[in-house]
């Protein structure tokens, strides 16, 4: 044994990794890298690579068909609203309502926006004129609540207004209000705003405030 020479043994050579072919297409997206990577590494590539690409491209496909339905959507609202507005839309772009606030009129409305501009449209904005509300004021709070082109001015608006004389506000004050926040002449008196008035003065909130 003391002259026996110890036998060493040879590991098997490394075999070098086959070149990847040449790109024949586009880089893989970002979210399937890893898994092209992996594929590479355990020698499946060329498997892995038609794969990859078979489902980048239904991704793709999907996305472009999602965004093309989103897109469509989108077209038949603007389309629909455009003919919801009527003559009466179209009464109120003839005075100088913007495009943006007449969307936002049909889409608050609720339904098929046409008032009788005579009977409907020309008194509201008449009273609005006389509280003081400038043009751009009046625009500004149909746009805000076009729900006022439901309600009679004698029964529904004026006591609001008369409600808010009461409070202390000015006729400056007033005008303001409605024109940034219109949308409470049409709440309840007795059921919405005279209740919440109350429980801000219980804190010590004075009327001005």
């Amino acid at each position: 044994l003391s002259g026996s020479t110890p036998t060493l043994r040879r590991r098997p050579a490394l075999t070098a990794m086959p070149p990847l072919p040449p790109p024949t297409r586009p880089l893989l997206p970002r979210r399937l890298l890893p898994l092209w990577m992996a594929a590479a590494v355990v020698g499946a590539l060329p498997r892995w690579s038609s794969h990859s690409w078979a489902i980048g491209d239904s991704l793709g496909e999907r996305s472009l068909r999602s965004s093309t339905c989103r897109r469509r959507i989108v077209a038949r609202r603007n389309s629909a609203g455009a003919e919801d507005l009527s003559s009466a839309g179209e009464y109120l772009l003839s005075l100088g309502m913007r495009q943006d606030q007449l969307q936002k009129v049909a889409s608050r409305y609720g339904r098929k926006f046409n008032p009788d501009v005579d009977d409907s449209v020309k008194p509201l904005l008449q009273w609005l004129t006389g509280l003081g509300l400038t043009d751009e004021q009046s625009m500004s709070a149909i746009a805000m609540g076009p729900g006022m082109f439901r309600c009679t001015i004698g029964a529904n608006l004026k006591p609001h207004v008369q409600w808010m004389t009461g409070l202390g506000m000015d006729g400056s004050q007033i005008a303001k209000a409605i024109a940034s926040h219109s949308h409470i002449l049409t709440y309840s008196l007795e059921e919405n705003l005279k209740p919440k008035a109350q429980l801000l003065r219980e804190p010590g909130f004075t009327t001005a405030e």
